[in-house]
């Protein structure tokens, strides 16, 4: 009998977090990172081994948009099934989970500033910017409809 050969990991995972304080949220707009550079977005970022989602949606909460989120006030909010091309080498499939905050400690801002976002700020969720990350803008409208699962990018593959 051979012993099992693991496999290389062909699903990435990412945690996101919506910030939403009376009906608006916060984005701030990618500068600099290569990945849709100029479009509004949530904070976000890669799961890291050995990181629980929750535990990398506190970390990029605080080092992208400087508040402290306890892991109680974070709500589950989507996964996006996600086919994402890649501009170099072979395209990534993602499960990308999101998760709402409706408490933090301290003010949002852009803690990134010059570095991978040139502004941020807080927008009407009824008039999102139409420059916004498009698998963003799809969690987010099926969040605020009560759907939990969605997938994206299939059909360009």
């Amino acid at each position: 009998m051979s012993p099992i050969k693991p496999r290389d990991p062909n699903t990435y995972s990412a945690a996101y977090v919506f910030l939403i304080n009376d009906g608006k949220i916060f984005l701030a707009r990618r500068i600099n990172t290569g990945w849709h550079d100029g479009d509004y977005d949530v904070t976000a970022g890669h799961i890291e081994k050995e990181e629980s989602g929750i535990a990398a949606a506190l970390r990029e909460a605080k080092e992208e948009m400087g508040v402290a989120v306890a892991a109680q006030d974070l709500q589950f909010a989507h996964i996006l099934h996600r086919f994402a091309p890649q501009d170099i080498g072979e395209p990534r499939i993602y499960a990308d989970i999101f998760f709402a905050a409706k408490r933090w400690q301290g003010t949002p801002y852009g803690a990134e500033d010059g570095i991978t976002s040139d502004h941020a700020d807080w927008f009407s969720l009824d008039t999102l910017p139409e420059n916004i990350v498009p698998h963003v803008k799809q969690a987010l409208d099926n969040y605020r409809q009560g759907i939990f699962y969605s997938e994206f990018g299939w059909d360009e593959k």
